[in-house]
């Protein structure tokens, strides 16, 4: 992943349909999101502080 600065970041997330089905992909985009998310407000954070599972999936 190649990010340049005060540029929009567009990801592709590709999947086998025949192994994953959207309501499972769809939760790994929106935990991939959070991470984003925490890492976009503290960029110096380390990578063991990130919160993996969203609030909202516990």
């Amino acid at each position: 992943m190649i990010v340049k600065p005060h540029e929009n970041m567009k990801i592709i997330l590709m999947y086998n349909a025949n192994v994953y089905d959207l309501s499972t992909v769809e939760q790994i985009q929106k935990h991939f999101i959070s991470m984003i998310q925490q890492v976009a407000t503290n960029p110096e954070v380390n990578i063991n502080e990130l919160a993996l599972i969203t609030s909202r999936s516990k």
